[in-house]
């Protein structure tokens, strides 16, 4: 078990750093330890943000209360972050967070769509994700495009979602 959390949290510097130079104070070394425990203790977290909202539509079979535009804005803005993290190569436990959140979110949209019976919205909005997965997977998203898409867009959807 140590050795796989060793794999995990440390890279191969601080491994010499700590196993070969016994230099347990390398100040590098502890900071990217501590950023990773925490990236893994948040991404952990996020795994329940949004079940309660689930588990109540399941139980009520209602979506009172809940704007299925709010969460599809919610949803939109995760898809630009996650694009241009992939595309940015950054590690996934700095936008794996925002995975699980979109997972549940598009759960919740689906969850809110059945219940509700608006079946051509879940026809609608299954495929414009097929295309955006499609057009990132196809590099028709360079990571300039993708950067202003971000800057001026998945802020402000982010935040009209959470307004409306």
């Amino acid at each position: 078990m140590a050795k796989i959390l060793s794999q995990l949290f440390v890279d191969e510097q601080c491994k010499n750093s700590y196993y070969i130079s016994k230099n347990f104070i390398d100040v590098s070394c502890i900071g990217s330890l501590i950023t990773k425990i925490i990236g893994s203790a948040i991404l952990v977290g996020s795994f329940s943000t949004k079940i309660p909202q689930i588990a109540v539509v399941f139980r009520n079979w209602s979506t009172l209360g809940l704007n299925s535009l709010s969460v599809l804005l919610e949803i939109i803005a995760g898809i630009i972050l996650i694009f241009y993290c992939l595309i940015s190569e950054f590690t996934i436990l700095s936008y794996g967070e925002s995975i699980n959140i979109l997972i549940q979110n598009m759960l919740l949209l689906y969850l809110t769509l059945i219940v509700d019976k608006r079946m051509k919205e879940i026809f609608l909005f299954t495929s414009l994700l097929v295309v955006a997965v499609s057009l990132f997977l196809a590099n028709a998203f360079t990571k300039n495009i993708l950067f202003v898409i971000y800057m001026y867009f998945s802020f402000p959807l982010s935040m009209i979602g959470k307004v409306i």
